[in-house]
């Protein structure tokens, strides 16, 4: 008999880890799933870059897709927000409801839209991401510094609930101000290479290095996995960085619930 699967809405703060592949080859292979980051924070559930099969992968984990509140997309690359307007019907119940929010650059709304028209019409608000942008879920504040260092407009994002600070740094290539800048006490990293490759504007574990030398949450989470990162086992390296620097570092894997209460 097949063990049923504890509901994702039990009230308790956590982040859910609906896919960890990165890059282009992992993620139309899906070697690793893509579905995005979930998180329930003080009863209020949002998605962070919901890529493709957010949708399925959420459902099939117990989200109830009416109490969704919120779409956060870092930019308009497709592992990022492929499955947008998939979430958006399924959050206004097949667009019979008008609700929900949905953060994005501008590029992602105005120049080449990764929302279509009659799904635009469906949700509350649509909100166009600034440098140095502040706004709120609920009770959740959400923070956009600085604008990444990537092809289309990008933006990372601190999250602050009642309880926790969490800093989600996207797709770029490194800056030295970002250790100064993000720092929650989870820091949730995509790191797509082991190497740096040239032309290719993703962080790599060199970089995670560099990041721990300046500053130290109580947890970094490594995701979003390339090819070849895969291959050279990051779960492997997040255990030496972790004895390195003194502090824990942990590799996410598909499906991973990162209970905020139990592991902070």
């Amino acid at each position: 008999m097949k063990k049923k699967r504890k509901p994702f809405d039990d009230k308790r703060d956590k982040i859910v880890f609906l896919g960890t592949g990165g890059g282009r080859v992992v993620v139309f292979s899906q070697v690793r799933a893509s579905g995005g980051l979930w998180f329930q924070l003080d009863g209020t559930i949002f998605v962070v870059d919901p890529g493709p099969g957010a949708l399925v992968k959420a459902t099939s984990m117990g989200i109830n897709m009416e109490k969704l509140r919120a779409i956060f997309i870092s930019h308009r690359h497709l592992d990022h927000c492929a499955d947008v307007n998939s979430i958006i019907l399924a959050m206004t119940d097949g667009a019979r409801k008008k609700k929900g929010i949905v953060f994005a650059p501008p590029d992602a709304i105005d120049e080449d839209s990764v929302i279509l028209e009659y799904c635009k019409n469906t949700v509350e608000n649509i909100i166009r991401l600034k440098q140095g942008g502040k706004y709120k879920i609920d009770t959740i504040s959400l923070y956009t510094p600085i604008r990444f260092i990537h092809p289309p407009q990008t933006f990372g994002v601190t999250i602050e609930s009642e309880r926790y600070t969490i800093s989600y740094i996207t797709d770029t290539l490194w800056f030295d101000e970002l250790p100064r800048i993000f720092q929650g006490d989870v820091v949730i990293m995509n790191t797509v290479f082991k190497e740096p490759r040239k032309g290719f504007y993703h962080l790599c574990i060199h970089d995670v290095e560099k990041y721990l030398s300046v500053y130290k949450p109580k947890i970094l989470i490594l995701n979003h996995f390339g090819m070849a990162f895969l291959r050279a086992k990051p779960w492997e390296w997040a255990e030496r960085i972790s004895k390195q620097f003194n502090t824990r570092v942990l590799a996410a894997w598909d499906n991973m619930i990162f209970d905020l209460d139990e592991e902070t």
